[in-house]
């Protein structure tokens, strides 16, 4: 996650701080320059980024505001966070306050009243038009995954080629427009059943890790990605091939990623998933390990949020309303002394509600509202 202050006509991002599965709190101890004057405009946004490594844009925005100095400064002494409220039948998601410390500077003459330059990308031709096309092409995607238009979709895709038109061989972020191409095309694949055309993105996944060597901080991500492209064509094909090269590379995610991380956690979740079907399953035991005690615990806030989502959007599975309403559950009892408690009674009280309107039963509704109490 990052944060981007823009004031005066001038820009400037937090570094961009890595966030393990039962992390609630992210911190970044960055001194940026603001305007003098109490009455001046500072718009704050909050982003997840797409990549660890250079990042080729801002990234999924989570929340934006804009607010004064002076109110800043109030809430500072005041201990104030700045809260994000839902909007109805919003689900929560992992950004939910930010507080921000402000300290009041003598002038010594040598103090400017703007804010440093983002160095995010160098500016100027291509690198501007890059990044606007990046970022035009993951708003299309990730409105295409929550209103599923095929338009989107396919928008999303003609943008993340012409960002890669701009990145030659030798470009520094042509691994990430790689990526970012292969993501889109293996979703469209997906969409619309094309089995036969996984080649495109599996080609891409591979192409991209093979731009980002062992010491990339990129490549463990990469990895995944292709392991699941293969997995996905060895289900629908029944190659042994994808699927050693699948477990491959799975074997070398799993050894070299922190067991709190979320890559961590997404690989255990490819191999769970690949067991429901027998031309791609991988057994946990072929590579060479016991089930670690992180495959034990429940999913976290993000993941929640994400089925959350997902099943107030459709409801042709019942089922799976009644499935993540009990990883709610189960979460709350894992934490019950977390700074996220707050946030997963909201969203389960969110979904009994949702249930409650689905079918009518008044102990949804009972149990919701005590939540919200709660």
């Amino acid at each position: 996650f990052h944060v981007v202050f823009e004031a005066d006509g001038a820009e400037y991002q937090t570094s961009n701080e890595y966030v393990h599965v039962d992390q609630a709190v992210v911190e970044w101890h960055e001194h940026i320059l603001l305007p003098r004057e109490p009455s001046s405009k500072v718009r704050v946004s909050v982003y997840a980024s797409f990549e660890f490594g250079p990042m080729l844009c801002h990234g999924e925005l989570l929340r934006t505001f804009e607010i004064s100095v002076g109110e800043l400064l109030h809430r500072s002494e005041k201990s104030h966070p700045i809260i994000f409220s839902p909007k109805q039948e919003e689900v929560i998601s992992a950004c939910t306050s930010l507080f921000m410390t402000l300290e009041q500077r003598l002038s010594d003459g040598n103090n400017t009243a703007a804010l440093c330059h983002s160095t995010t990308l160098t500016s100027g031709g291509d690198m501007d038009t890059l990044a606007l096309w990046t970022d035009a092409g993951h708003r299309l995607l990730a409105r295409y995954r929550r209103m599923q238009n095929s338009s989107d979709l396919d928008q999303s895709i003609s943008h993340f080629e012409r960002a890669m038109d701009l990145c030659p061989m030798d470009h520094l972020y042509r691994p990430a427009a790689l990526f970012n191409l292969a993501t889109a095309n293996f979703v469209s694949c997906q969409a619309d059943g094309r089995h036969l055309d996984l080649d495109i993105p599996i080609n891409l996944f591979q192409d991209a890790l093979d731009l980002r060597p062992t010491d990339h901080p990129d490549r463990e991500i990469t990895q995944l990605h292709l392991a699941i492209a293969l997995l996905s064509r060895c289900e629908k094909r029944g190659s042994q091939t994808d699927a050693n090269a699948a477990k491959e590379l799975l074997r070398e995610v799993l050894a070299d990623v922190c067991p709190a991380s979320h890559i961590y956690r997404a690989a255990l979740l490819a191999i769970k998933t690949s067991a429901l079907h027998p031309a791609a399953s991988i057994d946990a035991h072929d590579l060479g390990e016991e089930w670690p005690v992180a495959s034990m615990l429940p999913l976290s806030p993000n993941q929640l949020a994400e089925q959350a989502e997902w099943c107030l959007r459709t409801d042709n599975d019942p089922r799976a309303l009644d499935e993540v309403i009990s990883h709610h559950y189960d979460a709350l009892e894992y934490h019950s002394t977390n700074t996220c408690l707050g946030t997963l009674l909201c969203n389960l009280s969110i979904m009994l509600s949702a249930r409650f309107e689905r079918r009518g039963n008044a102990e949804d509704m009972d149990q919701a509202i005590a939540l919200q109490r709660e």
